[in-house]
């Protein structure tokens, strides 16, 4: 360690001694230095204390001097003792001059007095100086006792032969220097060491975000960080040397730390003001020495956890808006201008729509219209996650929950939703046993992990979809209805595209720039009349049909549209439409089956054709049209057809 910044104070009326103990200091270290003062009791002590203020770390004196400063001073004084053989050579030449000699001391005890009475044939007095009021009040009640000759320092000598004593000042021990200059350096280098580590754990806690403040094993305040500071509206000044009470009052801190119990995670209201309160006694072989307190301003708290939910779920952001749900429509305007409607609030939405209507564009528009735009878009398909672990993935689990576990556990799905939007897709799907839990999720709003003991509160709107309508659901026993009613308060139906079929030519041309810029192709332009060709068919997959449709058109074409390479693609569409249509459903383009291009007196004599085949069996009938059995029967009965 260097000593180049370390100052060695020297206080003393002895000249002499100063001077010694400068060129001791020099040998010893030339680095070092050393700051020295001649002066006597309490002009000594002023010139200790601005010592102090200058940053020197200790301060060497003499006897009575020495005393008086290292009582006064907060740094260490150490005081040179009288050298042996010094002191024996001032015996033996006291012993010629009186047979009663006066020791002054200060506070301290010399070994060896009752031998050297006996080896000099002499009575030593030994007064302590700060039984009296002076050195001149001790000198005179040596007189009293008879004592003619003294032994002492430089300024005790000088007042001692001014009352008449033979006086014999103890030289010094230039030994006795150099080991308490060594001592004095240790001292120092110690000190110079502690304040480091000390200035090192200030720095740490500075650091924290978190008030910390620390405390002795009787409460009182030790250090405080600035952000304690901050938190408590103070400063360290103000609070050092408190008792912890003072600071936080009606906390059990101090009882808690007594008892060496810690606290964890407590919220305490100081001022009108609420605080996240941990408080860790600190235990040194089995004893509390003091204790740590963390101290967080509640709102700081919920901000750390908002940034790192949100840095775990960056991935989950909701890409589309409202302009992404293409429509020209009364049908479709409608549904948008509900979806303005509903994003301003917070309650649960229900989005009922057949596959491929664009429920997933209606939940992350309604998400990126509202208030927690900025959160997490979490999109569930139910019916994808299978069954045994649909729980785990949405409510997450601890660590050692089962085989297999991550280690120190993971979030679900709702916890990373926190602050956001959950949008439980295919909401139909979700096993009947698993739906009670669901259930209680969106009632409480908090989960608890798989294998946990806690429950964890979550802030997010819900919203789900079905391409079912849950109420007949609930009356099949698919569904709960506890759970529908929960879902069921803001509801938007999607109609499907052949009953919005004035989209189809908007949502074309958006397609097929969007497929050609993502194959890198030269959008084409599909004629009016083929466009008046798809609107007439029933679009089943509805606006996700028309997708895989344009994709495979703008592929197949490179950049040209061709009219066979669009017939061949519309042929696939009839046939797949023909094979899977319903009873809703009627395909009124030229290229469909007989019996709905042909007039009504043609429809008869054809249904009465085939009835007549299937000897007027109407399931057979109805197989042999190519119809279902319901559409016989209404045809039969609008034509009076028997």
């Amino acid at each position: 360690m260097s000593n180049k910044n370390i100052i060695i104070g020297v206080i003393t009326p002895n000249k002499e001694f100063n001077k010694l103990a400068e060129t001791i200091v020099h040998r010893l270290d030339s680095s070092l230095q050393i700051k020295t003062a001649n002066a006597v009791s309490y002009q000594a002590l002023a010139i200790a204390k601005q010592m102090e203020l200058d940053g020197i770390e200790v301060i060497i004196g003499r006897h009575g001097t020495g005393l008086l400063m290292s009582k006064n001073l907060n740094i260490p004084v150490l005081c040179v003792p009288y050298g042996s053989l010094q002191l024996l050579k001032c015996m033996s030449k006291a012993a010629e001059w009186g047979d009663r000699v006066l020791l002054p001391l200060y506070d301290e005890n010399i070994e060896g007095i009752p031998e050297l009475q006996k080896i000099f044939n002499i009575e030593i007095l030994c007064l302590n100086r700060f039984d009296f009021k002076s050195s001149k009040d001790l000198l005179i009640k040596g007189k009293e006792l008879n004592c003619h000759v003294l032994l002492g320092g430089k300024s005790t000598t000088i007042e001692a032969r001014e009352l008449g004593y033979k006086a014999i000042e103890i030289p010094i021990s230039k030994s006795a220097l150099v080991n308490t200059i060594k001592n004095a350096l240790s001292v120092a280098e110690s000190r110079q060491r502690e304040r480091e580590r000390n200035q090192l754990n200030q720095k740490i806690i500075d650091s924290s975000l978190a008030g910390i403040i620390t405390v002795d094993k009787n409460g009182y305040i030790t250090s405080i960080n600035s952000a304690a500071q901050s938190i408590l509206n103070t400063k360290q000044d103000l609070i050092s040397g408190q008792k912890i009470t003072q600071v936080l009052p009606g906390t059990e801190i101090e009882s808690l730390l007594q008892q060496g119990e810690e606290i964890r995670n407590k919220i305490e209201t100081i001022d009108n003001d609420r605080f996240l309160l941990n408080c860790l006694p600190v235990i040194v072989k089995s004893n509390v020495v003091g204790g740590i307190i963390n101290i967080q301003n509640i709102s700081n708290v919920q901000t750390a956890e908002y940034e790192i939910r949100r840095t775990l779920t960056r991935r989950f952001v909701a890409k589309y808006t409202i302009n992404d749900f293409i429509h020209h429509s009364r049908k479709s305007k409608n549904i948008i201008e509900r979806v303005k409607r509903f994003a301003v609030y917070d309650s649960t939405v229900l989005i009922i729509g057949q596959t491929g209507t664009g429920k997933e564009v209606i939940a992350q528009s309604i998400h990126n219209c509202s208030r927690r735009s900025k959160g997490p878009f979490v999109s569930i398909n139910c019916a994808s996650i299978p069954k045994d672990l649909l729980e785990s993935e949405l409510f997450g689990y601890e660590e050692g929950a089962f085989t297999g576990s991550r280690r120190g556990g993971k979030p679900g799905l709702f916890e990373l939703a926190h602050g956001g939007t959950i949008f439980l897709d295919e909401i139909d799907s979700s096993p009947l046993e698993f739906q009670p839990l669901l259930l209680r999720v969106l009632q409480e709003r908090e989960v608890m992990r798989v294998g946990g003991n806690r429950l964890i509160p979550i802030d997010l709107r819900v919203i789900a979809a079905s391409s079912k309508r849950l109420d007949q659901q609930v009356i099949e026993g698919l569904f709960r209805e506890d759970l529908y009613f929960r879902l069921n308060i803001l509801t938007l139906h999607i109609s499907p595209l052949r009953d919005r079929i004035e989209d189809l030519p908007f949502l074309a041309k958006f397609l097929i720039l969007k497929k050609s810029r993502k194959n890198s192709l030269s959008p084409i332009k599909i004629p009016k009349e083929c466009l008046d060709r798809l609107a007439k068919l029933p679009w089943l997959g509805n606006v996700r049909e028309l997708s895989n449709f344009i994709e495979k058109l703008v592929i197949l074409s490179e950049g040209k549209f061709e009219l066979y390479i669009f017939d061949e693609l519309y042929s696939e569409l009839i046939n797949y439409s023909l094979k899977n249509k319903s009873d809703s459903f009627k395909i009124k383009d030229n290229h469909q089956n007989e019996l709905e291009n042909k007039t009504e007196q043609k429809d008869i004599i054809i249904i009465k054709d085939a009835l007549i085949k299937c000897n007027f069996n109407r399931d057979a009938t109805a197989r042999k049209l190519g119809i279902s059995r319901t559409t016989l029967w209404r045809k039969i009965k609008d034509l009076n057809i028997m």
